[in-house]
């Protein structure tokens, strides 16, 4: 039998000899048929074998075969199960139950729970997590469809597996950047208003002390009416802080001068049992960062820390530079490329599990026995790093200690300048001053506060009555805006009113950080945060009048 090609078709040709008797053949008889389609539709389908060859293993997924019903074991996968999840096509194939037995047990029973959905519809979609040969949790996403025979009977289950591990990064990336977005909003806009109340309740509470009598029995009631006002002030900061709304005074820092400085505070803080540990580098590189904030981030952390080690341990503190060329991928959040300095503050404390881990950003959110804790301290600390252009990371685990790591840009500029001069001891004046506020009872306190010290004081509820009464009332010195009006923000009333060749000095005020209102503007004029006192509000309008009257003089 051969296969032979004549006038272009193949022939299957098979011959037989033709005896008579047991004497040599007589002759030959042969058949021949034409089988020049058999042939084409063989290599037809072992191109479309060879194709299909290539889609399955060059397709980023695993395809996989299995029965149905019983423990699932596979007739097939994909070599892509060895690139993808680290186990070996030998090992998918086993005795065992391959696929079962690497679903996270917390997710079986939703599958199995799952599964009577794909008999029913024919096709499903799952998404758990799956165990990676290294030991690492993995999620896939899992589209299945059962295939049936002629009566309808279950014959196969096919489908194939894609790892989403970074796809539900990313979304629980946005989930919580959308769920701290929203609280910071809720928590800014609470604070903002409540502000405004506590300047007036302690300021109003001020002003009356300076009119009664030391020996009056009003005078404790009005005392300690200032000292809540206090308090609430610094719970409406802490706020701020968090949402990312504060009034910040950045100036460029050297970290190294910084973290030395902050070495005495930090042992009143933890205490004599903690060891303190400070490894600032020396080749550091400058940040740009509120001195204030960076040292109640750092006592936020060391508080924390100290609470993880009641019986004692070591607290480090380090800092360091890192240059990424590429984006560093976080859990939470993707790190950009570029210069940035590190500052890690590490215990050997308790640790914490990861549910607690998830949560510890979260305003509110402490461990503390009711009344031992405000749970602001950390979410503080977020809000000022992340309002700095920085990111917060916590990496910990249970009986291992916690590790805080600030990513801060790093700034290639020479350090600002301490201000050591000293701050004028009377707060009194004659100068003309235009105050825009619109909270009532904020702009009477002021008003008030600054016709007591003998000012000459006109005030305003917004922009457009601020450029109609400025424009009948002339010149003046000092203008005193809160940043965020109802009809314009501060900075443009401002600068409507210097269009006008008004000449004066600008103090703004306001409890609030509106980033379209101060961007690039707190660096280059005077500010005062609400809640604030009358004496300090005072002593600031009178340094600002000072350092116009400075700027006049060496002009001249």
């Amino acid at each position: 039998t051969y296969e032979a090609e004549w006038l272009g078709k193949t022939f299957m040709t098979h011959l037989e000899p033709i005896y008579h008797g047991e004497e040599d053949p007589a002759g030959v008889i042969g058949v021949a048929l034409d089988v020049t389609e058999q042939r084409e539709a063989v290599a037809d389908l072992e191109t479309t074998r060879t194709r299909l060859e290539e889609i399955v293993t060059g397709a980023p997924a695993v395809f996989w075969v299995t029965d149905p019903g019983g423990d699932h074991r596979l007739r097939y996968i994909s070599p892509q199960i060895e690139e993808t999840f680290g186990w070996s096509v030998d090992e998918a194939l086993g005795p065992t139950p391959f696929w079962r037995d690497r679903i996270h047990p917390e997710d079986l029973p939703r599958l199995d729970e799952e599964l009577p959905a794909l008999y029913e519809t024919g096709e499903h979609v799952h998404e758990y997590r799956f165990r990676h040969a290294s030991g690492e949790w993995r999620w896939v996403r899992d589209e299945m469809r059962l295939l049936r025979n002629e009566d309808g009977s279950p014959r196969e289950i096919i489908g194939f597996m894609v790892d989403v591990t970074e796809e539900k990064q990313l979304e629980e990336q946005l989930r919580q950047s959308q769920k701290m977005e929203a609280v910071g909003r809720l928590a800014g806009g609470i604070a903002h208003d409540f502000n405004n109340l506590l300047t007036a309740i302690g300021g109003y509470a001020d002003l009356a002390l300076t009119e009664i009598p030391s020996e009056s029995p009003v005078r404790a009631d009005l005392e300690e009416i200032r000292r809540a006002a206090e308090r609430a002030g610094s719970l409406t900061g802490q706020l701020l802080a968090f949402s990312r709304r504060q009034v910040l005074q950045p100036k460029i820092l050297d970290l190294e001068e910084a973290v030395r400085n902050m070495e005495k505070i930090l042992h009143r803080v933890i205490g004599e049992d903690i060891e303190l540990v400070t490894d600032p580098s020396p080749e550091i590189g400058r940040v740009r960062i509120d001195p204030g904030q960076l040292e109640q981030v750092l006592l936020n952390l060391a508080v924390n820390a100290r609470d993880a080690m009641p019986d004692g341990g070591r607290l480090t503190l380090s800092t360091r530079e890192i240059e990424l060329r590429e984006p560093m991928e976080r859990p939470e959040v993707t790190v950009p490329p570029g210069p940035w300095v590190v500052i890690e503050v590490q215990d050997t404390g308790v640790g914490m599990e990861e549910e607690l881990r998830e949560r510890i950003f979260e305003p509110f959110f402490t461990t503390k026995e009711t009344g031992e804790g405000t749970g602001l301290g950390l979410s503080t600390a977020y809000g000022i790093v992340k309002q700095s252009d920085g990111f917060i990371f916590v990496d910990s685990e249970l009986g291992r200690g916690t590790r805080f790591q600030i990513l801060l840009p790093r700034i290639d500029e020479e350090a600002t300048p301490s201000d050591e001069e000293p701050s004028p001891a009377d707060g009194t004046g004659s100068e003309r001053i235009l105050v825009v506020e619109d909270d009532s009872a904020v702009r009477e306190l002021v008003l008030s506060t600054l016709k007591r010290r003998g000012y000459d004081v006109r005030g305003a509820e917004d922009g457009v009555e601020a450029l109609e009464l400025a424009h009948r009332w002339g010149p003046f010195d000092l203008l005193i805006s809160d940043l965020v009006l109802p009809d314009v923000r501060g900075p443009e009333v401002e600068e409507k009113l210097r269009g006008g060749e008004h000449d004066f000095a600008t103090l703004f005020i306001s409890g609030y950080a509106d980033d379209d209102a101060i961007s690039g503007r707190l660096e280059e004029t005077e500010f005062l945060p609400k809640p604030f006192t009358p004496s300090h509000q005072v002593i600031r309008v009178r340094e600002v009048l000072d350092a116009r009257k400075k700027g006049i003089g060496e002009e001249l």
